[in-house]
């Protein structure tokens, strides 16, 4: 269904490393977002558990998941994380696996919908079972902390058969088998300091929805046949983000970012950049002044069929 462009990554892998000079990297403190600094161990990470827990797609690309936070407007995660920081600073009890093991629809309802100011995010009722399961299951397994689930690991992320991946595919939420959101979930504790990852040669990019897109469009991966445009089958999903994870591998190799730290890159260039709508190929100053950073490699540019390129549509699932 794809295959691998090494010329176009090579290329890119360049554009990449000299964009990298002079990024700003996420350190997950704002409080906007994410606990602040200076929070105990066990409450930061159990943020991150059960948020990640809970961050797939929060609506189809057509119909945007958003609205007015304290007179700001958010979309999609960042509205999901906003959410989700108002919550912890107003109770850090709430990401309690105590809590969540017993949280109610009704509760989740209301936290996501801003006590009824805003629509639901897709999937309501599901993102609810999830963060039961994590709940009930964190209990049983860890005594309820997420430090011990960590210590369990020693540090090793593994390649889905020992290691952190491993122990986190008792839980629905992480056993996506591209492992999406466990990857996502090891970014943020290795930038809080709650993570040392000994095994480095095991880390991936979390592949989500913009990723895909990303490597369509720039020509890292190419279409041997046409994408579904149906709702694609979980088999094909495998098949389509596995290929494109390994791309995301090959460039990390060839431009020497690391997994982590290259997904704050072309998760920003995907989101900000190359839209679902259509890609804003010389109009993306927010992210570079002279629009999107890797236009002069990107095959989209030139060629108005991969431009038009989209990732496949999944929707009717929890880790994409």
């Amino acid at each position: 269904m794809l295959k691998l462009d090494l010329e176009r990554i090579k290329a890119l892998a360049g554009e990449v490393r000299r964009l990298a000079e002079g990024f700003e990297w996420e350190s997950f403190t704002s409080p906007e977002y994410y606990p602040p600094r200076n929070e105990d161990e066990e409450s930061v990470a159990r943020y991150f558990f059960f948020m990640v827990s809970i961050d797939h797609r929060t609506h189809p690309p057509e119909v945007p998941w958003e609205g007015e936070v304290k007179g700001r407007l958010y979309r999609g995660s960042d509205l999901l994380y906003r959410l989700g920081s108002l919550k912890y600073l107003e109770d850090r009890s709430f990401f309690s696996p105590e809590h969540m093991s017993t949280i109610t629809l009704e509760e989740v309802k209301e936290w996501l919908t801003h006590r009824g100011r805003l629509k639901e995010p897709a999937g309501l009722e599901l993102r609810w079972s999830l963060l039961r399961d994590a709940g009930r299951k964190l209990e049983r397994f860890y005594g309820g902390s997420v430090v011990l689930l960590l210590r369990e690991s020693e540090g090793l992320v593994g390649d889905g058969r020992e290691g952190l991946l491993a122990l986190l595919k008792a839980f629905v939420a992480y056993n996506d088998p591209v492992e999406k959101k466990a990857f996502l979930l090891v970014k943020f504790l290795e930038r809080r300091g709650l993570l040392e990852v000994k095994d480095p040669h095991n880390l991936h990019v979390p592949v989500d929805n913009h990723l895909v897109r990303l490597a369509l469009r720039t020509g890292m991966v190419e279409p041997c046949a046409s994408l579904p445009e149906r709702e694609a089958s979980v088999e094909e999903d495998v098949a389509i983000r596995s290929l494109i994870r390994r791309a995301y591998k090959v460039l990390s190799n060839l431009s020497g970012l690391r997994p982590t730290y290259l997904d704050d890159i072309v998760w920003a260039v995907g989101r900000r950049c190359c839209r679902w709508e259509r890609p804003l190929c010389e109009e993306c100053a927010d992210l570079h002044r002279e629009g999107c950073p890797l236009k002069n490699v990107c095959k989209g540019r030139y060629d108005e069929h991969t431009r038009s390129l989209r990732e496949h549509r999944l929707f009717n699932t929890w880790y994409y």
